[in-house]
């Protein structure tokens, strides 16, 4: 898994990546789209796989609609986070 995030981080340079597994200490939830021209889905999915962490796709959400309040992607991530204040 390491080695293909890492062969993912164009532009980044070598010596702030470290393929080491890292055990996840909260849980970690990932919003993503087939339409994402800068993250690809299939890095999402390799990274789910390998965490365990939860996905919750967003089929027609470009990359930053996740952050724009105004688009269905931005609003189901509002949601989310304004469930988890809910409480179990």
């Amino acid at each position: 898994m390491g080695s293909t995030l890492l062969a993912s981080a164009e532009g980044v340079p070598a010596g702030l990546l470290s393929p080491r597994p890292t055990q996840m200490v909260a849980d970690v939830t990932v919003f993503y789209s087939a339409l994402d021209a800068i993250v690809p889905a299939e890095q999402c999915l390799v990274f789910a796989a390998a965490s365990g962490c939860e996905l919750i796709e967003m089929p027609q959400a470009g990359h930053f609609d996740f952050v724009h309040p105004e688009t269905d992607a931005g609003r189901a991530v509002i949601k989310f986070f304004k469930g988890l204040n809910d409480g179990p």
